[in-house]
Formats: C-alpha cells, structure tokens, sequence
C-alpha cells in the first residue's frame, strides 16, 4: 500500500503535464525562435516576427510549453499541410473565461486559399472546433488560413495584467481532413 501512494502521486502530477498525443511528422509543434506556434502551423511568407508587435502573421508565439498557444491579433494568417484528398480544415481555438469576453461573445471569420468565407458567431467560451470547406485541390499543397476576429481586447487596459496587446483568441491548432 505504501509504494501505490508514491506511484498514484507521481501519475496524477504527470496527468497535470500532459500536451496530448506524441507529434508525428506530419502533424508536431511548430518552433520559431524558440517560441511555440500552433500544432500544425506552417508559415506563410516569411515567417519571421513583425518588429512592431512580435506576432508572426498575427499570431503570438508562446515560450513555456505548458503555456496556452497561441494569442491571436484581429488577424490571423497561418499555412497548414493539406493532403490531396482534404476537404475541410479544422481549426481548434480557444475562448478563455475573461471578463472581456463575458461582457461581449468572440467571433471569427475564416477562409482558405481564398476561398468561401465562414463566419462563427457567436464562439461558446471554452475549447471549439471549427470545420472550413477547403476546394478540392486535387495535389498536396500548403494552404493559406486567413482568420478576422470579432473584436480584440488589451489585457492591461481591463485591468487583467500588464500586457498591453491587443488580443482575441487562442489559435490552438489546424489541419486538414
């Protein structure tokens, strides 16, 4: 009995640790100096940090691995791997339990390779998983994502914390099925 205290400890603080499934080739954390982008982000352009404000197409790379990823501007802009036979993206965000979201609901807008643009309106606070029609391109290519979001918020000028960003949503992660 003594020694399962030990193990059911060390399983439930591991439990706390978990970042899901294992990355495979074709589907791992993506990395830019030394910052976290969203599963299965590719750059788009350059793929370097804007001077002005650090975000990477609009996105805000994060540092901790345990830290939520990835921040979006009003604007995002991402590429994701798409095999020949996909039809849809799916984008997994994330709209925290802030007052800022209590007092207004987030929404999105969202196309693909400049294609039809879907609207999510209103997005349900808590993790979402938004389906975006994807033309058939026949070969496997890199997608561009074009996200636009309702509204942004600045963390420090609702008195949350210091940070002075403008933000809007959590970019979790993309792929395409």
């Amino acid at each position: 009995m003594r020694s399962l205290v030990p193990a059911l400890f060390a399983a439930l603080l591991l439990a706390g640790c978990y970042t899901g499934p294992p990355a495979t080739a074709d589907h791992k954390p993506e990395h830019v100096n030394a910052r976290m982008m969203p599963l299965g982000w590719v750059a788009i352009g350059s793929g370097t940090p804007s001077p002005e404000t650090g975000a990477i197409g609009g996105l805000f790379a994060v540092r901790r691995q345990r830290s939520y990823c990835c921040w979006m501007g009003s604007e995002g802009r991402l590429g994701v791997r798409v095999p020949a036979h996909a039809r849809t993206v799916l984008l997994t965000v994330f709209v925290p339990d802030l007052p800022a979201f209590a007092e207004r609901r987030q929404s999105l807008t969202a196309s693909v390779d400049g294609g039809a643009v879907r609207r999510f309106d209103p997005l349900p606070l808590g993790v979402s998983f938004l389906r975006i029609p994807l033309r058939p391109a026949g070969t496997a290519h890199v997608a561009a994502v074009v996200l636009h979001a309702g509204f942004t918020f600045s963390p420090k000028k609702t008195h949350l914390n210091g940070d002075g960003r403008e933000l809007s949503i959590y970019v979790k992660s993309v792929r395409a099925e």
